[in-house]
């Protein structure tokens, strides 16, 4: 590993390709809405500066913050929340917690934080195939459910060091849990 001198990203490099990245509108650019919740939303995103797909969340845009979040009643409150929850995010460095890449703020002042896209299937979606996998023998539905487990375990592994850190996880359920392609 190279040590950094700095923490400043020189004003503009010799070709000029590393200033144009700093900008919002060049740095990343929207692919697709992969969901959507009562405060905000989850974009698919390239990042041009490193050259992959980001998962890019966001506040809805144009809303007050007024009966989104039961605790959050002003915009202002909301911008603090959802940045709160970036922060903390970012805090957590395990395997089984997404990390957050970058939280920064567009030229409109909308704010925004990017994280590792994972692609996969939720655990929910996962429960919901073995049961309408009718046709299955039950021995073969128990052994699907079994296979369950160990992404069960790595949750609870996820939780424990969260929970050693101060952090509780408000909206835990198995719509909120990501099974990627390897576990």
């Amino acid at each position: 590993a190279v040590a950094a001198t700095t923490n400043r990203l020189p004003a503009k490099s010799a070709s000029g390709r590393l200033a144009e990245v700093r900008e919002w509108d060049k740095r990343y650019e929207v692919k697709s809405e992969l969901a959507r919740g009562g405060m905000g939303r989850v974009l698919i995103a390239l990042d041009n500066a490193v050259g992959r797909e980001v998962a890019l969340k966001e506040l809805l845009p144009g809303k007050s913050g007024i009966g989104l979040a039961t605790r959050a009643t002003t915009a202002g409150e909301l911008v603090d929340r959802f940045l709160r929850e970036a922060k903390v995010t970012g805090q957590l460095e395990h395997p089984n917690i997404v990390p957050v890449y970058e939280i920064g703020t567009r030229d409109d002042g909308s704010v925004f934080y990017t994280m590792k896209l994972v692609r996969g299937k939720t655990l929910a979606e996962h429960i919901q195939a073995i049961q309408e996998g009718a046709s299955a023998s039950p021995a073969a539905r128990l052994a699907r459910r079994l296979k369950l487990l160990d992404a069960f375990i790595n949750v609870c592994d996820a939780l424990a060091y969260a929970h050693a850190r101060g952090v509780i996880h408000r909206d835990l359920k198995p719509a909120n849990i990501m099974l990627g392609d390897y576990g």
